[in-house]
């Protein structure tokens, strides 16, 4: 029976597909973290609704308490109007940015806005991106501190499951990542010293 179902950055559109794992009554960590449908308020809700069994979802340990407010979220009536809702395809594909209030940043130049990259049902160590926009409308990911320690701790446990040459094929990504931060960093800081 599967117990592990990785399905990140595929194109899961929406939640109704996300019911069709109700028929998985032993999986207990999935992931679908960077798919269109992450993007739903209700969505951990909803997923725990489908998935009553979980214990990790997107990296995060389910706790009891958010089990149960699933629960108590999803009525009948709240299954069938999300079931029932349809996004557009644009909707569904870019997140919908909120507003943050106290921002840091100095004149009209910039803004921020906090974008979620999942939904934890009030968790304070939810994982999150920062979106800044700067005024020529360019747009700068930041990730957050606990968001990054979260990929890092998912990323380490899996390096004991892979090959010499998945390992030098990683090494290899990452040294190329490392060297186009870099670059962007060394690109980013010429143009705000302007």
């Amino acid at each position: 029976m599967l117990q592990e179902l990785y399905l990140r950055k595929n194109t899961v559109a929406d939640l109704r597909e996300v019911s069709a794992l109700r028929v998985l009554p032993t999986l207990s960590v999935l992931w679908l973290r960077d798919n269109p449908c992450a993007q739903h308020p209700y969505y951990r809700e909803f997923v725990l609704y489908c998935c009553p069994r979980l214990r990790q979802l997107d990296g995060v340990e389910v706790t009891e308490e958010e089990r149960k407010a699933a629960e108590k979220r999803m009525t009948a009536k709240a299954v069938d109007e999300i079931l029932a809702s349809t996004a557009s395809p644009e909707a569904a594909s870019s997140p919908r940015p909120k507003r943050a209030s106290g921002s840091d940043s100095v004149g009209p130049s910039k803004t921020t806005d906090a974008t979620p990259s999942s939904v934890s049902g009030g968790n304070s160590d939810c994982i999150a991106t920062i979106e800044e926009r700067t005024a020529s409308g360019k747009a700068v990911l930041f990730t957050t501190v606990s968001a990054q320690r979260a990929m890092l701790l998912s990323i380490v446990s899996l390096l004991s499951e892979l090959t010499v040459e998945s390992l030098e094929l990683l090494q290899r990504e990452v040294q190329e990542r490392i060297e186009k931060q870099r670059e962007k960093l060394t690109k980013y800081s010429q143009e705000n010293s302007q």
